[in-house]
This record gives C-alpha cells, sequence and structure tokens, in this order.
C-alpha cells in the first residue's frame, strides 16, 4: 500500500513540477505520518507516569481490545467457518490468553 503511495505522489511531483517535484514530493507525503506517531511517543514518554493518563490507555486498550474482539466475531461470521478451523482457533485463543503460551509456541 505505502509504495503504491510513494508512486503515486512521485509521479504527480513530476508531472507537475518536473524532477524536483517528484523528488520533493515524496519526503513531503512521509514526512506527517513519521511525524504524528514520534509526537505521540515523546508525549507519553513525558506523561505515562500520571495516574490519569495511565487510567486512560488503560480504557482506551480495553476498548481497543473489544473492538478487535468484535470486528473478528462479525468476520467469522460472514465466513461461516469449518469445524477444523474453529478448532484451531480456540486452542490458539486458549494457548496464547489462558495458557499465556509464547507466540513462537503457537
Amino acid at each position: 500500500m505505502a509504495s503504491n503511495t510513494v508512486n503515486a505522489s512521485a509521479l504527480i511531483g513530476q508531472r507537475f513540477h518536473g524532477t524536483a517535484g517528484a523528488m520533493i514530493a515524496v519526503p513531503g507525503l512521509m514526512t506527517m505520518p513519521l511525524v504524528v506517531p514520534v509526537f505521540f511517543a515523546v508525549l507519553y514518554e513525558r506523561f505515562a507516569m500520571l495516574p490519569d493518563v495511565r487510567a486512560g490507555l488503560v480504557g482506551t486498550s480495553a476498548a481497543a481490545a473489544g473492538m478487535v474482539m468484535g470486528t473478528a466475531l462479525k468476520m467469522a461470521w460472514k465466513l461461516r467457518p469449518t469445524p477444523p478451523a474453529i478448532t484451531t482457533g480456540v486452542a490458539a485463543f486458549t494457548a496464547a490468553a489462558i495458557i499465556q503460551l509464547p507466540l513462537l509456541l503457537i
């Protein structure tokens, strides 16, 4: 996906401003997706020890986990998995979530 975006930005930059436009379009497109996570990482490093921030992140992670599980159940319902697929999924879930085996063993 990212390579298509890079190719498109280079082609559009080249079409409007030649070689210089192609060379500037790619870093121009990639700068913000790199700056935003770094900005949030710096904020997290500075404020992670505050109890309110920690509680907010715990709640957010619980909501994200619930959304992932909900999406997985919707996908599974539409796919109508076979009994061996259900058995494999239940075994993997049991190994990872309940027994807490390392992912390399699962």
